[in-house]
């Protein structure tokens, strides 16, 4: 799941992440990802206010509609449909 999640998350792409601890969503780009400690960090256009999240509970958030890329090509959406399959 997270070879999905890699090939999902590429430098730059902006997203819709739902921040679980002020329930509301924020609107970032990808600044990191570090699979060997489960993290990913985004952040706003000037790097500011960056967030992190944990990976497993991207990938669920990502399942659920919670969190998803910002316009994605055809090829991120059949691997976000592939994600959905292996949850």
């Amino acid at each position: 799941m997270l070879d999905l999640l890699g090939a999902i998350l590429r430098a730059g792409r902006w997203f819709r992440v739902y921040e679980h601890s002020t329930q509301k969503m924020r609107w970032v780009k990808l600044d990191a990802y570090y699979p060997a400690q489960n993290s990913i960090v985004f952040a706003e256009f000037d790097g500011a206010s960056p967030l992190g999240v944990r990976a497993d509970q991207f990938v669920k958030d990502l399942q659920q509609g919670l969190s998803s890329p910002t316009n994605p090509d055809a090829h991120t959406r059949a691997l976000i449909a592939q994600l959905m399959k292996a949850g």
